[in-house]
């Protein structure tokens, strides 16, 4: 029988609510086995002592103690804050988190509210005189050893690259990944194929994904194709049997998001690397055309700016919102919608003066102010049924349904006017 000493355990005059904090990595597979057993393990420790009450397991699977936004280790705050938590058990600081700042803010903020948590390898509790002192010195030693093990993988992939192998990444469209080696799948193939023949032949890239859309052909991952799908693929040189690896990049010790390589690293070109969909002079063709294309609309008027340029994300494709000035009225509607039409996305325009007079409302405004507005709000995302979701930068949100003006009330004084001096141009004639 095992029999575990757990000191220094903060007073309390009724049952302490205990729950227990479990995290396993990505970066160790084996890792996810042990899960059941860590769950029962703190199950029945918390449940054997009769002082206690269980408040429950939170696992966060598959997620780096360097993060901040695990799922389950922000509910368990969360629920700290409510009260339904007094003690948090886990293993150790490092399955807590890596990342001092996160650790040691984490645990001050629980320690605010008079929380403990209880680490069970170093024997610490945050509530305890050293514990802190304790705690920061461990977290040093977590936070190094990551760090470490980040700049051993970076090593080890920059060595694979060198000798051109590829590392991670999802399969691209026409291909699949095989023992690091890609291999054509002949129907994504045929696709690919006549991607690049109707580019050549003249289409855009709108007017392929259009085509590609209405005769149901699906692309990788999403659910149909845009303009910025297909024109990635034919800026791709990986369908000539070439590779260029090291186009993204994560950085070491960050929030391990991908990057793109603007020239901050170095690329490796890799020839004849594999089976080839399209010819190097097809391809090559091909940005020849875009090159040509680019340099006729190179002189465009600049791109106006408005109040709500980048502020509205599209909740049905997840495109942005953009400014359109209508026969009546200007509005707001998805990219997307606009260019590939509703069959790509359903989502209703926004008309501006509706998005005014809301945006004024819920500010509190007599009418739209854009220096409050760019002060309080982050964005927005509009959905369909006139729901438009306002997040704050408080990280507070607020849901609004939005009314669709009659005929009658979409004409301003301005409109009315064109329209009574056009009639009256009209009766001239027919004198």
């Amino acid at each position: 029988m095992d029999i575990i000493k757990i000191t220094n355990l903060p007073e309390n005059k009724g049952k302490l609510k205990v729950c227990a904090y479990a995290r396993v990595s990505k970066e160790k597979e084996t890792m996810l086995h042990s899960l059941n057993a860590q769950v029962d393990y703190y199950s029945k420790l918390i449940k054997s002592h009769k002082e206690w009450k269980f408040a429950g397991i939170y696992v966060d699977e598959g997620i780096s103690g360097t993060k901040s936004d695990r799922p389950d280790f922000t509910k368990m705050v969360e629920d700290a804050h409510n009260g339904k938590i007094d003690l948090i058990i886990t293993k150790s600081v490092s399955r807590f988190a890596r990342n001092l700042v996160v650790l040691l803010n984490t645990c001050r903020e629980l320690k605010r509210i008079g929380v403990d948590v209880y680490f069970e390898e170093q024997n610490i509790h945050t509530l305890s005189f050293e514990g802190e002192i304790m705690l920061t010195v461990f977290a040093a030693t977590a936070e190094e050893e990551v760090k470490t093990m980040s700049l051993n993988m970076y090593w080890r992939i920059q060595k694979d690259m060198e000798r051109g192998l590829i590392w991670g990444g999802n399969d691209p469209f026409g291909y699949h990944i095989e023992e690091k080696k890609y291999i054509v799948v002949p129907k994504e193939a045929k696709v690919v194929k006549m991607i690049f023949d109707l580019y050549q032949s003249g289409l855009g890239d709108t007017a392929i994904a259009k085509k590609l859309n209405k005769e149901g052909i699906k692309p990788a991952r999403i659910d149909k194709w845009s303009k910025t799908t297909v024109r990635n693929l034919l800026l791709n040189v990986t369908y000539t049997g070439d590779l260029m690896l090291q186009k993204t990049y994560r950085p070491v010790m960050s929030n391990k998001r991908y990057k793109i390589n603007r020239d901050t690293k170095p690329k490796y070109h890799v020839s004849d690397n594999h089976e080839p969909i399209v010819s190097k002079e097809q391809f090559q063709e091909c940005i020849r055309i875009r090159a040509k294309r680019n340099a006729t609309y190179k002189d465009r008027k600049p791109v106006r700016s408005y109040p709500f340029t980048k502020m509205i994300k599209c909740g049905c494709c997840g495109s942005s919102f953009h400014h359109k000035v209508c026969t009546y009225q200007p509005k707001w509607m998805c990219k997307e919608a606009d260019k590939m039409g509703k069959d790509y996305c359903t989502n209703k325009a926004i008309p501006e003066r509706v998005l005014y007079k809301v945006i004024a409302e819920v500010l509190g405004l007599e009418e739209f102010d854009e220096t409050v507005f760019k002060e309080m709000v982050e964005d927005m995302v509009a959905y369909p049924n006139n729901l438009l979701v306002i997040n704050f930068k408080d990280k507070t949100s607020k849901e609004v349904t939005w009314v669709t003006p009659s005929r009658k009330d979409s004409w301003t004084p301005e409109m009315k006017e064109q329209a009574r001096q056009r009639e009256e141009r009209r009766q001239l004639c027919l004198q």
